[in-house]
């Protein structure tokens, strides 16, 4: 008997499976566009605020170091450190050149901390709920770090002797304010600027016990209050994270 032939006969050809058809590729785009839209505003905002708190960890270290070292030099204390006459300018100026013997310092301003271009108008800066900064950093002298932060201080009246008192803050000898990346934005208390102050025993930030504690009062972006962000710096120094 003669052998047949078998011929393969394959399955029809189904157009689908040889890719995509335009539609379905537009609005994959659209789904992926959206997710984008909104997952990277988010992934930013969180990269920036890992930012600010290794930037504050960083200048905090450097000037707790440094003032550690003054008071070792000073019977381990600030009282008298930067003179011992009730002179306000020339103990800051005396501030910013005992620090800068100690750290690297790009720029140094003894007067006029801004118009001499180390540290930001008073304008240009805001509170964590976006009221006015209340305190004027050109009349303060300042310093800029090689890494860029700026450093705003400024010995208090009486500060000679660390006598000064203010909102359960005791032997204050004077204020220091940081700007932890430089002369970006966003120019915030609590984000990227940060305020702590200088009493007899060393460097101390805001929001330790008896300074601005209140978390919902001075470290929240929903608070009222004409201070809010100057409760921000121990919160950030003691949990390493901006969750606020």
């Amino acid at each position: 008997m003669p052998k047949q032939n078998k011929t393969l006969r394959l399955p029809p050809r189904n157009d689908r499976s040889q890719g995509f058809t335009l539609s379905e590729i537009l609005i994959t785009l659209a789904i992926m566009g959206t997710v984008m839209a909104i997952t990277i505003p988010t992934l930013t905002q969180k990269a920036n605020k890992n930012t600010y708190v290794a930037g504050l960890k960083k200048t905090y270290g450097l000037l707790d170091t440094a003032t550690n070292q003054i008071m070792m030099n000073n019977s381990n204390t600030l009282i008298y450190a930067f003179g011992t006459a009730n002179d306000q300018i020339a103990n800051t100026a005396t501030m910013v050149n005992k620090y800068c013997n100690i750290l690297e310092c790009n720029k140094i301003c003894l007067v006029d901390a801004v118009d001499n271009g180390c540290f930001k108008a008073q304008a240009d800066i805001k509170t964590l709920n976006g009221q006015n900064f209340w305190d004027n950093p050109n009349e303060h002298a300042g310093f800029v770090l090689a890494d860029g932060s700026l450093i705003n201080v400024i010995q208090v009246a009486t500060g000679q002797n660390c006598s000064y008192t203010d909102a359960g803050r005791t032997f204050i000898c004077g204020w220091v304010i940081i700007d932890v990346n430089g002369f970006k934005g966003p120019n915030t208390v609590g984000r990227d600027i940060f305020t702590l102050y200088l009493n007899k025993d060393g460097l101390i930030p805001d929001g330790q016990i008896g300074t601005y504690i209140d978390d919902d009062t001075y470290c929240d972006p929903t608070s009222g209050n004409a201070r809010d962000g100057i409760g921000c710096t121990q919160k950030v120094l003691n949990e390493q994270a901006m969750d606020y």
